[in-house]
């Protein structure tokens, strides 16, 4: 860990505002129950993250902090591996390319950006077409299977019973929404708020057959 700020002297009120001004946090959450593991209800598989109060939004103990399965995905998917990439570059098929900015900057939550879109698309389903994200209805239904036995199995389980192969599995399965068209063109709502709303997803890459040719880069800090 690298100390780049001290403000310990700050009020509480002070310090989040900063934390949140300077992309040290994300604001959004979810409202109440919980997104993963525990008690209370799954949230992730009924609604979306709203802008919360990042004040409230850290508990007084780790074990409290929410898991959300989105946000776990977001990071899986750009990290899948395909037998049909060459041995020096396994990932070339992944979901997303995590791009630096013009500026040589990242992208202020990258991952949390996909991980509301496949919230999103999640929450549209697979039937109707008018609404649904995925460009193949069958694709979709293979997600929506191999997530639904996660929850079964791994709710309450703790983290190292988790069954992360099954993870991996589910979020390979992530590819084909990440690459097809409506992820292109696809917008963070406004109401999201800064740096996030009103902004489409970053390193988005068409064609699921088509490869990344390069690692993610480096970028220095937002």
């Amino acid at each position: 860990l690298k100390k780049i700020c001290d403000w310990s002297q700050l009020s509480e009120e002070t310090f989040y505002d900063k934390m949140k001004n300077n992309n040290f946090m994300c604001g959004t959450g979810r409202v109440d129950g919980y997104s993963g593991n525990g008690s209370g209800g799954s949230t992730a598989t009924t609604s979306l993250p709203v802008p919360v109060d990042v004040s409230q939004a850290i508990p007084d103990r780790i074990y409290k902090l929410k898991d959300d399965p989105w946000r776990s995905f977001g990071a899986l998917v750009r990290k899948v591996k395909n037998d049909r990439c060459p041995p020096n570059n396994s990932k070339c098929m992944r979901g997303y390319l995590r791009e630096c900015k013009d500026d040589g900057q990242m992208t202020a939550f990258f991952e949390f950006r996909w991980a509301y879109f496949l919230n999103d698309a999640y929450l549209r389903g697979c039937k109707d077409r008018q609404t649904s994200y995925w460009d193949d209805e069958s694709d979709c239904k293979k997600f929506e299977d191999a997530f639904k036995t996660l929850l079964v199995k791994d709710i309450g389980r703790s983290i190292v019973e988790q069954d992360v192969k099954g993870w991996k599995s589910a979020a390979k399965l992530l590819v084909p929404l990440c690459r097809g068209d409506k992820a292109q063109e696809y917008v963070l709502p406004k109401t999201l708020g800064s740096p996030m709303g009103g902004e489409k997803l970053p390193g988005s890459v068409h064609g699921e057959d088509t490869h990344i040719e390069q690692e993610d880069p480096k970028c220095a800090p937002p």
